[in-house]
């Protein structure tokens, strides 16, 4: 615990020390989000956003693991976006997980300013271990579905004085929405979880802070999801995210917290004018 403490002190230490301007990222879940949930932003259709992520994290039963990962999410229209994922899981054994979304906002004139939008996802996870659920420890195949609806209010200029550090503006954005996932495994065993979800962006001059929270299901979570995160860009192109979370890779809540570190890249998909 010192050891990961330690390594995410330095983590953020060199990414507050880096002055660039700030960047979007596809989330750890793939759709562009915070940590483990989605916000209602759309990738332009004139990027092709790639993150590269590393996770260590502690499966059920104790289980130590560590997933690496990379998400890519472009817009295929000015409301709409299309991602896919891949994670490899080492815990004494390889295994895989593929992930394939989309989210679409919706247009119209919602109260307060709010925008909305729904999405969804489908995936595998190859050789996965016992999970709790499926009342079997040896490796099995499991496909999981995630749906959600997401809205999210930008908070008025005067709310978000008071959170200014200097010269340049600070934006605040407020999401909620309710997220549904399912799991059938070979093994036998199946379940799923609706759940709603809160998080808070503060984007603040050249850095991104975001915090989410996603209530706990005592059927197939340890504890409720809670995930912390810091951005920064390192060029025009490329940006550095660390943070923490209790998300396992397929967004369920584990009992411990854990860092996590990404490197992305913005593809521009046209040539740009300078």
């Amino acid at each position: 615990m010192k050891k990961t403490l330690w390594t995410l002190a330095s983590m953020a230490a060199l990414v507050v020390a880096l002055a660039t301007c700030a960047h979007a990222i596809p989330s750890l879940a793939g759709p562009t989000g915070i940590v483990s949930v989605p916000n209602t932003a759309i990738t332009p259709q004139t990027e092709l956003q790639l993150a590269l992520g590393y996770q260590p994290f502690e499966m059920y039963a104790d289980n130590d693991a560590t997933a690496w990962a990379l998400q890519a999410v472009s817009g295929v229209s000015e409301n709409a976006e299309l991602w896919a994922a891949y994670s490899r899981i080492h815990d004494g054994a390889d295994t895989d997980i593929w992930q394939i979304g989309g989210k679409q906002r919706l247009r119209g004139d919602w109260p307060g300013d709010m925008e909305v939008a729904f999405g969804g996802s489908i995936g595998r996870w190859t050789h996965a271990f016992g999970m709790p659920w499926t009342g079997s420890m040896g490796m099995y195949d499991a496909d999981f579905i995630k749906l959600y609806a997401v809205a999210s209010r930008e908070m008025s200029r005067s709310a978000a004085a008071g959170w200014r550090r200097g010269p340049l503006p600070t934006r605040i954005i407020a999401d909620a929405g309710l997220l549904y996932i399912s799991i059938d495994s070979d093994a036998g065993g199946s379940e799923s979880t609706l759940r709603p979800f809160l998080a808070l962006e503060i984007i603040q001059g050249t850095s991104v802070w975001g915090i989410e929270y996603r209530s706990r299901d005592r059927d197939v979570d340890e504890k409720g999801v809670f995930s912390a995160l810091l951005r920064r860009p390192v060029g025009r192109d490329t940006y550095l995210e660390i943070g923490t979370t209790n998300a396992s890779p397929i967004g369920l809540g584990l009992e411990d917290q854990d860092f996590f570190m990404r490197v992305g890249i913005d593809f521009p998909l046209e040539q740009r004018v300078y």
